[in-house]
């Protein structure tokens, strides 16, 4: 699944490929922000 994070206190947004939420969180890049999920994707394809 593809999710998307946006981080509040910055216009930062990052979109990480894993197989659960809490993989997805332990790929982010560290920061004093918080993310917050904005969505999750399943089965996308892209090219």
């Amino acid at each position: 699944m593809i999710y998307k994070f946006m981080f509040t206190g910055s216009r930062l947004r990052v979109a990480v490929y894993a197989n659960s939420l809490n993989e997805a969180l332990t790929r982010l890049p560290k920061s004093h922000h918080r993310p917050a999920l904005v969505s999750r994707v399943k089965g996308a394809c892209y090219a």
